[in-house]
């Protein structure tokens, strides 16, 4: 996996609630993603976002767990 931070970040999933962004997002550290979260409009959903080198394998690991 590409280390770099100096890419670009997408999506890879959304949810409502800072602790399930807060589960999913070192859910997917813990497997060696590079993420970060990011609340919407000062609303109560997420956004998690993985650099672009690694956004299809982060969302192949979700679908997969069925997170």
């Amino acid at each position: 996996m590409n280390r770099s931070a100096n890419g670009r970040w997408l999506v890879v999933y959304m949810c409502r609630g800072r602790q399930k962004a807060m589960d999913m997002e070192k859910l997917l550290t813990d497997e060696g993603f590079l993420v970060r979260s990011q609340v919407m409009g000062g609303e109560d959903t997420y956004e998690i976002h993985a650099l672009e080198s690694e956004a299809q394998e982060a969302r192949n690991f979700i679908l997969e767990n069925r997170l």
